[in-house]
Parts: structure tokens; C-alpha cells; sequence
């Protein structure tokens, strides 16, 4: 299950759905006006790429294991520093 409307539905939209306008079978997106594409008007499209989704990434045996190290330096203060040698 997913939120909003289903992708086939997205051209039927009154606000967006390019079925009520000049642009049939087509959906407006601000968002690529705002980037000043040319065509903000898209084709809805459903992908089924589950096979593929899984198959990406990399694996492997080794494993590496990362330790922070500190390093701690002795600060002097001045005052202390002047003091000593008068």
C-alpha cells in the first residue's frame, strides 16, 4: 500500500491532471517549472524494477573495523610559563 493517489490516476487530478488542460495523459510538476525546465508536464509512467531494486549493492567476507584515536597534547599555559622563568 502506498499514500496519494495511484500514477494512473495522476492525468485525472483537478489541480495537476493535464486531462482538464491542453496536456491529455499528462501530469504538471511545479517542482520542474521552479528548476526552469522547459517541459514541466510528464507522462506518468509505473516502473516494476523489484528484481533489479535488490540486486544493486556490494558485498563481501572481509570486514574492516574502525577505532577512533585521540590525541591528547599538553597544553601549556602561558602565565604558568613566564612565572618559571623569572
Amino acid at each position: 500500500m502506498s499514500r496519494g493517489p495511484k500514477i494512473v490516476d495522476l492525468p485525472d487530478d483537478p489541480t495537476y491532471g493535464g486531462n482538464a488542460s491542453d496536456h491529455p495523459g499528462e501530469y504538471y510538476v511545479p517542482q520542474l517549472e521552479l528548476g526552469q525546465v522547459e517541459d514541466s508536464w510528464v507522462t506518468p509512467q509505473v516502473f516494476n524494477n523489484w528484481e533489479s531494486y535488490f540486486k544493486t549493492g556490494y558485498s563481501d567476507r572481509y570486514t574492516m573495523r574502525l577505532v577512533p584515536i585521540i590525541y591528547l597534547t599538553k597544553v601549556q599555559d602561558p602565565l604558568i610559563h613566564v612565572m618559571e622563568n623569572t
